[in-house]
């Protein structure tokens, strides 16, 4: 899970407008397939990945340790989405991915927080 990242997620891009890994994704329309959700997470796992998927993979653990501080409000609401359809679609790799990417759980809920009115 460690090479997850979100989101991730068009879905979880590293927070800063300069990125684009979201660019071109439905998110809207990806969240609500519980199969698209899952190829994402086999990126992060190792598995086969889109090129959108590989960049998330890259700029998820950007955004999670900055608390997508420079996200936009679309990343934010993107990132909101997606570890949301982890959490309800599989919410054993949910755990997993929270473990594995903040042990402490120290970065997890600055992210949510910051993500959570979008």
């Amino acid at each position: 899970m460690k090479s997850f990242c979100i989101v991730a997620l068009g879905l979880v891009a590293a927070c800063n407008a300069a990125y684009t890994s979201d660019a071109g994704l439905d998110v809207d329309t990806i969240v609500k397939d519980k199969e698209a959700v899952q190829k994402v997470l086999k990126c992060f796992n190792g598995g086969d990945c889109s090129s959108q998927a590989a960049a998330l993979k890259t700029d998820f653990p950007l955004a999670l340790g900055s608390a997508c501080a420079e996200c936009t409000p679309e990343q934010k609401h993107n990132t909101k989405l997606f570890i949301g359809a982890v959490e309800k679609f599989f919410p054993e790799e949910y755990k997993s991915l929270k473990t594995n990417f903040d042990p402490e759980n120290k970065l997890f809920p600055g992210l949510l927080a910051a993500v959570a009115a979008h």
